[in-house]
């Protein structure tokens, strides 16, 4: 199970105990595994988790999954150094309550570390809310005005400044450090603009 660059980049961050949320089919547990990182997963689907079972089989990996939903996550407080929610906020229609409620399960100085598509990254009809960055907002009222959103945005119900969602995050006291930074991803079949975002309690 090939990784893409930007999932490379960011199983190369985590340290220690980790929860990857969303794991979906543990593509991400099953590569840990391989580099011996003390990794569990997460996820709603048990059609994904039973799939990644499947594959882990196959790849001769030993992975450990829980069935839950990002409002009803069946971990402790303070429990993990590093978690992964990897294209998983545009899926959501409160993605800052989401991220509110998984904080609480890292260790103090644990990290957070998101990825989401950039605004006007790639169109997927499951897509509910969409993030961007002040500058290009400009573009976005202009692109409003003219009845000329793509339909990327048109679907969605949120749309959200990555710089004004930290931010609030870091004065509420939340968290004590964010890094946002912009990523290209590749594989095979796509190619796409993520934010890669760092969140340190």
């Amino acid at each position: 199970m090939k990784l893409n660059n930007c999932q490379e980049h960011v199983l190369s961050q985590v340290k220690g105990k980790t929860l990857d949320i969303g794991c979906g089919k543990c593509k991400m547990l099953i590569e840990g595994y391989k580099r011996k990182l003390d990794m569990e997963g997460c996820d709603s689907s048990t059609t994904q988790i039973k799939y990644g079972f499947l594959k882990s089989k196959e790849e001769k990996t030993t992975i450990v999954t829980h069935f839950g939903d990002i409002y009803s996550l069946p971990f402790k407080t303070e429990t993990y150094n590093t978690i992964l929610m990897m294209e998983i906020l545009e899926h959501l229609p409160d993605p800052v309550d989401a991220i509110k409620r998984v904080l609480p399960l890292l260790k103090k100085g644990g990290k957070l570390i998101i990825t989401t598509p950039c605004g006007f990254a790639h169109y997927d009809p499951g897509h509910v809310s969409f993030f961007f960055m002040n500058k290009d907002l400009d573009r976005l009222n202009k692109l409003w005005a003219f009845d000329m959103l793509p339909i990327v945005i048109r679907n969605c119900i949120k749309g959200i400044s990555m710089e004004k969602m930290c931010s609030n995050l870091l004065n509420e006291g939340i968290v004590s450090d964010v890094i946002i930074d912009e990523r290209e991803w590749k594989d095979s079949e796509h190619k796409s603009l993520d934010f890669l975002i760092t969140m340190t309690k």
